[in-house]
């Protein structure tokens, strides 16, 4: 790799990870209980079985070092997929291995990771 791509990755590193746990920190844990009932309603809308659900029916639903420790994950997720949408109208081509994996595996594989962290922390609060 060029010294450019590792200045860009630092650049990435040293910004936009700081900038997703400060909007974690304003506004997702401010609303928290926003958060967790639109869960619950998404949850019940889908129907999804009691025993993969995240959020609980009763109590708080979830504990605040979860979204702390989730949350952030799921964002760079989101804008993953973003960036994902914006390559589509600049002709790259999805067949490409490569792309493939970053993006489209990789969110599913590190999607299904959160859900199963999500799924760990709602059997805690549970017990």
């Amino acid at each position: 790799m060029s010294e450019l791509s590792f200045d860009v990755i630092q650049l990435c590193y040293e910004i936009f990870l700081p900038a997703v746990y400060a909007f974690i920190q304003h506004v997702v844990a401010r609303n928290r209980g926003t958060i967790i009932a639109w869960g619950r309603r998404i949850q019940k809308t889908l129907h999804v079985p009691r025993s993969i659900c995240v959020f609980l029916e009763e109590g708080p639903g979830m504990y605040d070092d979860t979204i702390d420790d989730y949350f952030p994950i799921i964002c760079i997720l989101f804008f993953i997929d973003l960036l994902s949408s914006l390559a589509i109208p600049l002709g790259v081509d999805f067949r490409n291995p490569i792309i493939i994996g970053l993006v489209i595996i990789n969110p599913c594989c590190v999607g299904f990771a959160v859900w199963l962290g999500l799924l760990r922390a709602k059997w805690r609060l549970m017990e």
